[in-house]
């Protein structure tokens, strides 16, 4: 939970910048930090009380809704035992994060007020939650899991941070790294956060589709064969049970708009079972490259959804939350495709000077 607190303070922050160094070489806090850290402080404390008021609403508007209906408290049990119930699962799912809030910003005051700051040495890694600093004895927190603040994959930075917290202040590369080894590092993050091997990679360069990708849309063709034969099935209920059941002047008015509807989703179910079965088959991948970057699309409605993809060479592909992570913006990619579904098969860096000199 506390990155995703800095996640809201310092998304493009940069943890190389020569001020804030220079700041922390001499045990101090430069100002761009010291608003970040009040910010972090002010957010850990109004989060956690803002976590707590709509529980206490909610009991408030129980126990109310308890006395109006029932004309007081003693008559009606039954919506009070709800309520509390109801109240004592959600304080059971909130406070461990909001006592993980309480914590995590005590320990960043603490640090804070003590000017505790420390040096490690380490480098970039890639867990299941996305990017951190690994030093030698813990895991220290980057800005966010998908933004690691301007440091390289494969390079040795030397880290200054507030000892109980974790919180990243500043680094400086003791053992740069060269950018062959910079491709090979990010190569085998974004080999594993999107499912592929290296193996694959080398046989999508030679123009070959492995297997394991070949049944990449197999999932996809299983949905729409369900929602093919659904379709087809609720169409046959209709015409034996209902169609002979009315009258002769109303049957063609009854049965259009099922029809039509019926037949979109039988269309919708063919043609991811025909993309599918076509990308199963294919001999040759589709092929994209040019800067990438990141973009998070929400839906609209009452149910929210929010979809991840990479912005690569102009063409979109969905990924997962993790796949999203792993990509660094303003480095040059060459991704494989399937070229009916459009689904990413590997990726790999090209040129991540780019991004250094942006840095």
């Amino acid at each position: 939970m506390m990155q995703s607190l800095f996640t809201l303070l310092g998304g493009n922050m940069n943890l190389l910048n020569p001020q804030d160094l220079a700041a922390n070489r001499m045990g101090e806090i430069s100002e761009a930090q010291n608003r970040r850290i009040n910010l972090a402080l002010g957010w850990g404390q109004g989060c956690s009380l803002l976590i707590f008021f709509p529980v206490i609403l909610m009991i408030l508007a129980g126990f109310t809704f308890v006395f109006l209906v029932s004309g007081g408290v003693s008559v009606a049990l039954l919506p009070l035992i709800v309520v509390a119930g109801v109240t004592f699962l959600v304080f059971i799912n909130l406070v461990p994060g909001v006592w993980q809030v309480f914590s995590n910003t005590a320990k960043l005051k603490r640090d804070y007020e003590n000017r505790a700051i420390r040096q490690a040495q380490g480098q970039l890694a890639f867990d299941k939650n996305g990017y951190v600093f690994k030093a030698t004895d813990r895991n220290l927190l980057l800005p966010s899991a998908e933004n690691t603040g301007g440091l390289l994959p494969g390079a040795t930075y030397r880290v200054f941070y507030l000892e109980e917290s974790g919180f990243l202040l500043s680094a400086e590369e003791i053992f740069p790294v060269s950018p062959a080894q910079a491709r090979a590092s990010l190569t085998e993050i974004l080999a594993q956060a999107n499912g592929f091997t290296l193996e694959d990679l080398a046989a999508n360069r030679n123009g070959e589709v492995t297997l394991s990708q070949r049944m990449k849309p197999l999932a996809g063709v299983l949905i729409g064969m369900l929602i093919g034969l659904a379709a087809l099935a609720f169409g046959s209920l209709l015409f034996f049970q209902v169609f002979p059941n009315v009258e002769a002047g109303e049957a063609l008015t009854v049965m259009v708009v099922p029809a039509l509807v019926l037949g979109v989703f039988v269309l919708i179910g063919g043609w991811m079972v025909v993309g599918g079965l076509l990308d199963m088959s294919v001999s040759s991948l589709e092929q994209a490259q040019g800067p990438g970057r990141k973009e998070k699309r929400t839906s609209r409605g009452k149910n929210r959804s929010t979809y991840y993809y990479y912005v690569i060479g102009g063409k979109s592909f969905r990924v997962t939350r993790r796949a999203y992570t792993a990509l660094m913006d303003g480095v040059d990619y060459r991704i494989y495709y399937l070229p009916r579904t459009k689904k990413l098969v590997s990726i790999e860096p090209l040129d991540i000077q780019s991004r250094a000199a942006q840095i």
